[in-house]
């Protein structure tokens, strides 16, 4: 990144820092579009933070990356800052502000990355080898509340999309840098587990009547193996090869 991108960069991420978009906000205005694209700003759940969505490029013949990122952080609760969480601060060549990381720096990071390639291509007179699509929402931390129906009512936004580029991801080291290629997905529900309606006596009764623990681990031990692999019958139907995961990834250095 040349210099005057890294100050422009440092302006626009201590701005974001300043916006505390937290899981308890009901709302953002996002302003700042630096490239004239497509933009648009849903919400799908009223009183929830929206979604922003854009496009950059609607080009048939080339593959759409879509980047997913996130504008919402979590509260500045912890103790040990020696600095105001909400005013980026830069100390040593190191940016501190709840979000610099997790995700707005990113975010921006990506946008940059972007407007680099916008210039270079327009430099030697060549279109953008990629459409660019791009996805940020603002209840990352709070569950994503309203984020799959955004995405399903706006399908068209991110068609031809070939990768998805998610910048929530760690380094190795300081110095190292990783490209994390798949990321598990989860799930939460609750199981209730019950046994009879009184207590029993655990010399006298123990070895007649089955423990709801008991029961509650068993169950549980069926659904993994000792390898981690997943034993829930058809959860694995539909998962695509790996060689799948290596064309992404032609892609991606294309």
């Amino acid at each position: 990144m040349s210099t005057s991108y890294y100050a422009r960069f440092q302006i626009l991420i201590g701005n974001l820092i300043k916006t505390q978009v937290v899981p308890t906000d009901t709302g953002v205005t996002v302003k700042y579009n630096p490239y004239r694209a497509e933009v648009k700003m849903t919400q799908a759940l009223e009183g929830r933070n929206p979604v922003v969505i854009g496009r950059l490029g609607r080009n048939p013949d080339v593959p759409t990356i879509t980047f997913y990122g996130h504008y919402d952080v979590q509260p500045a609760l912890e103790s040990g800052w020696n600095t105001n969480p909400f005013e980026m601060t830069s100390i040593d060549g190191y940016l501190y502000g709840r979000g610099t990381s997790d995700n707005k720096g990113p975010v921006l990071g990506f946008l940059f990355a972007v407007k680099e390639l916008m210039a270079q291509c327009t430099s030697a007179g060549q279109p953008l080898p990629v459409n660019c699509a791009f996805c940020i929402e603002g209840e990352e931390e709070n569950g994503s509340h309203g984020f799959a129906k955004t995405i399903e009512t706006n399908q068209h936004w991110f068609s031809g999309t070939e990768a998805i580029v998610v910048s929530n991801t760690l380094w190795i080291g300081e110095n190292r840098p990783c490209l994390t290629y798949g990321m598990r997905g989860l799930i939460c529900l609750d199981v209730s587990i019950s046994g009879l309606q009184r207590d029993l006596h655990s010399g006298n009764d123990g070895g007649v009547f089955n423990e709801p623990m008991v029961d509650l681990v068993n169950a549980i031990g069926t659904l993994v193996d000792g390898r981690n692999s997943i034993l829930v019958p058809g959860f694995s139907d539909g998962i695509q090869e790996h060689h799948q995961d290596r064309e992404a990834a032609v892609i991606i250095e294309q």
